[in-house]
């Protein structure tokens, strides 16, 4: 259900539609098989990385032991700060839906506001526990897989004859005559790769599942397919139900006027509800999942303010201070740009980077020898796999950072932007946090690992800072 709700085909089709219906044309719903493709051989090499080791913080926790202990340090910060990135863009795109809802009229300082407002909203239900969030991510994978399948059948039925199958294979009239093919898909990738975002979030939970070794690689291919066939299924359908082509590239909500003009305004009303219910639920499981990454960080005493990151109170059973301080750096992101494309692109380059990172490491530490894969392995096809999956991966990522549009200068290289900020601070940090700091980050993290424990004097579970002195024993 986790990974459903995290790798939400709603979130990824409502919010990029219209971005890639104009950039590509009809023709851009082949880069969600694109996407799909590449983002599949990554999650196969997450998925033995997974089932070796099962440890919240995934790639962080990958990194470290595959590589070494700043490598590992360096994915960790960006790993945390592209996700708390992904939970304010979801948040930011799902904004207008919301307005529509209410019959409010939005500028961009007022999407701003209402996706800082979702992003509290999000906050306050991870805050109040573990059973909240269990509840609320049931529900928005349920609304996620019927209201997709709703929608899809309802447009079969009223438009899908309204379009050529024809209209699938050219731009459909949407872009400049003799627009080239190849710069027009390799930008369109954006909207391709979306929804292929939280690969590694299953074994975030890792700590919390029963036979976790065998449950991740299941659970990873299992959503990443089914986010693949209910999206491309819904795009085909959704681009065979326009009922005028000239009129939906003109439209301001592309997949509005193909709803309503198959449907009717009520039945968009009731479609928005569920969208609305489901992509919440992604920003608000995409925080959670964050925030479990920052405690993974920090209970190895990487990260500023540690001691106080890496608390869980025993009342909710979830790390409370880095969900509040995930929910305010997220709402802090949203004052910075007001264009859904550059937060997706900056929050894609970043998290994208993560997943090289540690598929690179993966195949340099198999062919030193220094990891094979356990449990769970694609036996011969392992290694063709990985290197296949860290060419690809990367060059989907460079794509995605690269400079494209009208924008000032540092939306059109936001990618970039965000990575080495990211990288400067985590820098910065390092040189001065302390000798002792240093040596922490330095250290090799165990070959073994340590969950929470309970401390029922303290009222929370925690562990210690590896920077707090020791009593000596009487």
């Amino acid at each position: 259900m986790v990974n459903i709700s995290i790798s939400s085909v709603t979130t990824a089709i409502f919010t990029l539609f219209a971005f890639g219906l104009f950039t590509g044309g009809t023709a851009f719903v082949w880069t969600w098989a694109i996407g799909f493709f590449i983002l599949l051989l990554v999650t196969l090499c997450f998925a033995e990385l997974g089932s070796s080791m099962p440890i919240a913080g995934a790639l962080y926790q990958w990194a470290s032991r595959l590589v070494g202990p700043r490598y590992g340090y360096v994915v960790g910060w960006l790993y945390v700060a592209s996700q708390t990135a992904i939970t304010a863009a979801v948040a930011f795109g799902i904004a207008p839906f919301v307005a529509s809802l209410f019959g409010w009229t939005l500028n961009s300082d007022d999407q701003a506001l209402v996706a800082a407002g979702i992003v509290l909203a999000s906050t306050l239900i991870n805050l109040a526990g573990v059973w909240l969030a269990a509840a609320v991510g049931t529900v928005g994978a349920v609304s996620e897989v019927v209201g997709m399948l709703v929608i899809t059948v309802v447009l079969i039925i009223t438009g899908i004859a309204n379009q050529s199958p024809s209209v699938l294979f050219h731009s459909g009239g949407g872009l400049p005559p003799g627009s080239e093919f190849l710069p027009i898909a390799l930008a369109t990738m954006l909207f391709g790769s979306w929804a292929y975002t939280g690969l590694e979030m299953t074994t975030d939970m890792a700590e919390e599942t029963h036979d976790a070794s065998k449950v991740i690689p299941k659970a990873a291919v299992t959503s990443l397919v089914t986010t693949f066939v209910v999206g491309m299924v819904f795009l085909i359908v959704a681009v065979l139900a326009i009922p005028d082509l000239p009129a939906v590239f003109a439209s301001e909500n592309p997949l509005q006027y193909i709803i309503e003009g198959n449907t009717s305004e009520a039945f968009y009303k009731i479609t928005l509800v569920v969208v609305v219910i489901a992509v919440f639920v992604s920003a608000a499981t995409n925080q959670t999942l964050t925030a479990r990454a920052l405690f993974s960080l920090s209970r190895d005493g990487k990260f500023p303010a540690s001691g106080q990151l890496m608390k869980v109170p025993k009342s909710t059973r979830v790390p409370s201070t880095s969900i509040i301080l995930i929910g305010v750096l997220a709402a802090a992101l949203l004052l910075f740009t007001n264009a859904i494309g550059v937060i997706a692109a900056a929050c894609l380059t970043g998290l994208f980077g993560c997943y090289m990172l540690v598929v690179w490491g993966q195949l340099w530490a198999r062919l030193r020898g220094r990891w094979e894969p356990s449990h769970w392995s694609m036996g011969r096809w392992s290694l063709p796999v990985n290197v296949l999956a860290a060419i690809l991966g990367t060059g989907l990522t460079i794509n995605i950072a690269w400079p494209r549009g009208d924008l000032i200068w540092y939306e059109r290289w936001s990618g970039w932007v965000f990575v080495g900020g990211v990288l400067l601070c985590a820098a910065a940090y390092y040189a001065l946090a302390g000798s002792e700091r240093r040596r922490v980050i330095d250290t090799d993290l165990p070959a073994g690992h340590s969950g929470v424990v309970e401390d029922d004097a303290k009222g929370a579970h925690e562990i210690e800072d590896p920077l707090t002195p020791k009593e000596s024993s009487p």
